[in-house]
């Protein structure tokens, strides 16, 4: 009978080595679109007055890469942009002018990661990952005259870059031989984040302000209710 479960076991143990065996290449990522408009039409008199709100156009793609070294251990890079446009009309009235605010937000994110895995029971692994998530954001926000002639009153311009340290663990399931539903939430980590805001006028004057800030945390306790649990797909190949 021992024999025979530990037959069992190590046949387990091959099958989901197997799945992530040396030489293996994984993949995953995001791709997203998001457009969005509004309008308020106003009737007086019979007559009516068309009102333009807030538009938004956005696109996110963070693909990511990993190869197996061995067995057990991975390494892998992240690495995407993502892209944010909000235009409000009639923003600002100087008193001759009404002007739209422009504000664009564009972050060029990279991650390098290291991942070991741990075969617990057929198509099921655990793993624990190592990650190094860094940012760099340039925020602009512009006041455009409505008769279009590129006249800007204000402008805003705020950059600012984050470095992390993440340590995390996850899990795989296997659904097909090449295809694995990931979980995995942050325990451990640290970042710095520092900002530069520069704000001046179309006369060039103004004010830069600059900031910093450092974060330190750890949460074992309420991995459920903090939002740092998130849910994927990766192929192995």
């Amino acid at each position: 009978m021992k024999k025979t479960l530990l037959g069992l076991f190590i046949i387990a143990t091959v099958a989901v080595n197997a799945q992530v065996e040396s030489g293996k290449i994984f993949i995953g990522g995001s791709f997203g679109i998001t457009s969005t408009g509004s309008s308020n039409e106003n009737i007086n008199d019979n007559t009516t007055t068309i009102t333009e709100g807030v538009s938004q156009f956005g696109y996110n793609i963070l693909p990511q890469a990993g190869y197996m070294l061995t067995d057990e251990f991975g390494v892998g890079l992240g690495i995407g942009y993502m892209f944010l446009k909000i235009t409000t009309p009639d923003f600002f009235d100087n008193g001759t002018d009404q002007f739209d605010q422009v504000e664009k937000n564009g972050t060029f994110a990279v991650m390098p990661f290291a991942r070991y895995y741990k075969g617990i029971a057929d198509k099921f692994l655990l793993y624990g990952q190592f990650s190094i998530p860094m940012g760099f954001t340039n925020y602009s926000r512009l006041m455009l005259n409505d008769n279009n002639d590129g006249t800007v009153d204000y402008d805003g311009i705020k950059k600012s870059s984050y470095f992390g340290i993440d340590l995390g663990l996850g899990a795989n399931y296997f659904v097909t031989d090449n295809i694995a539903l990931e979980a995995n939430f942050n325990l451990f980590g640290f970042n710095y984040t520092s900002t530069k805001n520069t704000n001046t006028d179309d006369n060039g004057d103004g004010n830069i302000n600059k900031n910093s800030k450092f974060q330190l945390k750890f949460d074992s306790n309420n991995i459920f209710n903090t939002g740092n649990i998130m849910v994927g797909i990766k192929v192995f190949f």
